[in-house]
């Protein structure tokens, strides 16, 4: 009998966590966007991309390893981006974790910037896809968003 107590009280408890953001633990820590002076100009001869992750509970205990045409270039948790300069042409962008990665193709010019948001779907099966999304919503998006860049 008490045992059935215990497991009554800790479903009990277990029901006040609060899950709707992540743990301190689970996001990105580096300085914010606005106090980097982003956007910056893009080099010659180079396009940038600027990857980012929204602060959202769902998969939040996985990193998101960005990859260009299979070559790791960086790693994301949530609330965070970095910036990558490539050279012009097709790209293959996408993620590498255990969850289902839909990849997405970029066709990169010299001089441009292109705005790449990582978002995670579904509850029982995971699906991170890679979406470029229009300068003003990634601009108002990344305000809130830390540098993980290395």
């Amino acid at each position: 009998m008490r045992f059935v107590f215990v497991c009554l009280a800790f479903v009990l408890l277990a029901g006040c966590i609060d899950t709707s953001k992540p743990s301190d633990y689970d996001v990105a820590k580096g300085p914010l966007f606005t106090e980097l002076g982003e956007p910056r100009p893009v080099r010659a001869g180079t396009g940038r991309i600027y990857f980012y992750r929204l602060l959202q509970f769902e998969a939040s205990a996985l990193d998101a390893k960005i990859l260009d045409n299979d070559v790791l270039v960086g790693q994301l948790r949530v609330g965070g981006y970095l910036t990558y300069d490539l050279e012009p042409g097709l790209h293959k962008i996408h993620t590498d974790t255990i969850a289902v990665d839909e990849p997405d193709t970029l066709d990169v010019k010299e001089g441009w910037t292109y705005y790449v948001r990582i978002r995670q779907e579904g509850f029982w099966r995971s699906v991170l896809y890679s979406e470029q999304m229009n300068t003003e919503d990634a601009l108002y998006d990344l305000q809130k968003m830390r540098y993980q860049g290395y």
